[in-house]
């Protein structure tokens, strides 16, 4: 998602970066722990990818803006990605919306993948992208959906791009017959 970034910063278009959830049950803090010795509390986690985030935004888009909807981290529900996604629409109705894929295997990004799909016919300009981490091409390939590009992402985020489409990033688009996986978490409410 950070080539897609870069690429409508450089474009000249006005970007929102919208932190969906809070980060508080990230893996990484019990991983640096046990692996580095850096033993972080909650609260020392959320602030630190608060400001890991800030200084990413600051060197690919430094006019971004970021806004925390600071939503409890791996339990968020497609119905609520709905609404923050609603709420985004009403705000920025030609905005282009992009999250990450629905075949990711963290919960929250299938939510804001699923809930973004379901709404993207009702957003005027239709523009709504998914992007793929690359860990996933070879387990979960999706022959036909991707557009060539860097692909640079950064979980729980979506973005907003206001203005113009642009072309470049590597973007997953929606098939319509792929349906949540039941056996996944977090996909039905």
């Amino acid at each position: 998602m950070g080539a897609d970034i870069a690429a409508h910063y450089r474009a000249g278009r006005e970007i929102i970066v919208v932190q969906v959830t809070d980060g508080a049950e990230s893996g990484v803090r019990a991983e640096m722990c046990a692996q580095k010795g850096i033993c972080l509390t909650v609260a020392e986690i959320v602030a630190a990818r608060n400001s890991e985030q800030l200084a990413a935004m600051q060197h690919l888009a430094p006019t971004a803006r970021i806004e925390y909807a600071n939503l409890p981290d791996a339990s968020l529900t497609v119905a609520t990605a709905s609404a923050l996604i609603a709420k985004y629409v009403a705000r920025y109705p030609t905005a282009s919306f992009k999250t990450m894929s629905w075949l990711d295997d963290h919960p929250d990004h299938r939510a804001l993948a699923y809930a973004l799909r379901g709404m993207c016919s009702r957003i005027p300009s239709h523009d709504c992208r998914y992007e793929q981490f690359r860990r996933y091409w070879v387990s979960k390939p999706i022959a036909g959906y991707f557009v060539p590009g860097v692909p640079t992402c950064s979980p729980r985020w979506m973005s907003i791009s206001y203005g113009t489409r642009t072309e470049g990033a590597m973007r997953l688009a929606p098939p319509h017959d792929v349906e949540p996986n039941a056996s996944h978490p977090g996909n039905h409410e």
